[in-house]
């Protein structure tokens, strides 16, 4: 999916349409970029120099690609937020693993009073669910 300009005369933010191109099309070239974050989605750059594209390939109303990148936003931030909470869950609950198991001075780490001590009445072997700062887990 591609957006370009269908209206040069359009204001700021208007004028803008999402189109689906064949990536094999000829005068498309694709340019990788080395991305350090997320490896699970692929990042580069789509260069297009005199490429054809049917109008049939028009994505939504022309003029309103903008609008839909910008709701496509408000989609993708609830996705990283759930990321973000699904990354903090399994991290408890290897941390409260890891504290139940590892044992220093004859006894497990959770015992001390410094570690995880809103879960230390739970038996060593379940993870302190819903405990973090998070809210509760599901």
């Amino acid at each position: 999916m591609i957006f370009a300009r269908t209206d040069p005369d359009a204001g700021r933010g208007r004028g803008i349409s999402a189109f689906v191109i064949d990536l094999d099309s000829p005068g498309v070239r694709i340019e990788p970029v080395e991305d350090t974050g997320t490896r699970a989605v692929e990042r580069g750059l789509i260069h297009c120099e005199g490429v054809r594209v049917p109008a049939a390939h028009l994505l939504g109303n022309e003029g309103a690609g903008f609008t839909q990148v910008m709701q496509g936003f408000d989609f993708s931030r609830a996705l990283i937020g759930l990321q973000c909470l699904g990354t903090a869950e399994v991290t408890v609950e290897e941390t409260w693993d890891y504290v139940s198991h590892r044992e220093a001075f004859d006894q497990p780490l959770s015992k001390f009073q410094a570690s995880l001590s809103r879960s230390r009445k739970r038996k060593p072997s379940s993870p302190p669910r819903g405990s973090c700062a998070c809210g509760p887990s599901t």
